[in-house]
C-alpha cells in the first residue's frame, strides 16, 4: 500500500498520508509512476516530501503546479515545509 499520494507525474514531491519515520521506506503512485523514497528524517501525517533532489531556488511542484520555491538545497527523502520553502502565490486561472 502507497504511504503517499503523487498527483502529478511531474511532481518533485509527494504528500504522506500518515506519519513517516527516519530511514523509513515511502511508496507512492502506481503503474509506471510507481516510486519509492527513503526519509532523511522524520516527515508528519499530509505534509510533502521530496523525490528528488531540488536546488535553492529551484521550483517545488506539486499538482503539477510551482507551489514555491526551495529557500534551501533540499535532498531526496528530505521533508518539505516552511523551514526550507519560499511560498509563491500563484493566481487562480
Amino acid at each position: 500500500m502507497a504511504k503517499a499520494v503523487m498527483v502529478n507525474p511531474g511532481d518533485n514531491v509527494v504528500t504522506v498520508v500518515a506519519d513517516v519515520a527516519e530511514a523509513e521506506e515511502v511508496t507512492y503512485g502506481a503503474g509506471a509512476e510507481a516510486g519509492k523514497v527513503t526519509a532523511i528524517e522524520a516527515i508528519p501525517f499530509g505534509h510533502k516530501i521530496a523525490i528528488s533532489r531540488i536546488g535553492k531556488g529551484e521550483d517545488i511542484i506539486k499538482y503539477g503546479e510551482i507551489v514555491g520555491q526551495a529557500a534551501t538545497d533540499i535532498a531526496v527523502g528530505q521533508w518539505i515545509h516552511t523551514h526550507n520553502t519560499i511560498e509563491t502565490y500563484v493566481p487562480s486561472r
